[in-house]
């Protein structure tokens, strides 16, 4: 691996630890691209994923210590986001799909590390089940919009739009506003608890109007 990549990695992890200090208080963050892991396959035109194996795949890769307890590895195809996005912006492409893995722990309290398990409805875990997207659900889109307007109100060098991914009609910057009223009251505390309180009502119009007929409550996770 190249020194500026390596560099990249460390911008990601150290942006990570910036947006959701709290969150990662105490739990082991690995960051890491999926070149490095020998033998490791992944779908067509995944950028970057997050899983409860990804910290045991990547600690022989990657310096960084896994105490006992919530572990996030976030592994980055750093070759697939150059190949689909060849232009100056590649740095802030970079971090913002690792914000974008960040913002799915959160969405799931760090559940999914846990050791021997995935935590997670069958429903949640098999993408073909689902009438919306995976990246549409209510609770990771309030997640995603915590994690990028603290990453703008930092100053971070990060694609607003990869934090949210790609699977909704409206670009990130709506999804920020129409959460806006929340993140300012909870910008000093988790963001893996603040989404779990209300939504404002806000934003829950504008996800029944994307997706009318479906039932907010079918995408909460506890």
């Amino acid at each position: 691996m190249h020194n500026d990549d390596k560099l990249l990695l460390e911008r990601c992890r150290a942006a990570c630890l910036a947006v959701a200090p709290r969150d990662l208080e105490g739990v082991g963050l690995l960051i890491g691209s999926m070149g490095m892991i020998p033998g490791f396959h992944h779908a067509r035109g995944t950028l970057g994923l997050t899983s409860e194996g990804v910290p045991s795949m990547l600690k022989n890769h990657v310096r960084g210590y896994l105490p006992d307890g919530p572990n996030v590895g976030i592994a980055l195809d750093l070759n697939a986001i150059a190949q689909c996005f060849d232009d100056e912006n590649f740095e802030s492409r970079v971090v913002g799909v690792a914000l974008h893995e960040l913002a799915h722990n959160l969405e799931r309290q760090l559940t999914i590390k846990a050791p021997h398990r995935d935590p997670m409805p069958a429903a949640y875990l098999t993408v073909e089940r689902w009438p919306i997207p995976r990246d549409a659900a209510p609770m990771f889109l309030r997640s995603a919009a915590h994690v990028a307007l603290r990453a703008k109100v930092l100053g971070l060098i990060a694609d607003v739009n990869h934090v949210f991914g790609s699977d909704t009609k409206n670009d990130g910057t709506e999804w920020i506003g129409s959460t806006g009223s929340e993140i300012g009251h909870f910008s000093n505390d988790k963001i893996s608890a603040a989404i779990r309180t209300w939504p404002p009502d806000e934003f829950r119009a504008r996800w029944q109007c994307e997706f009318p007929g479906q039932s907010w409550w079918s995408y909460v996770v506890v």
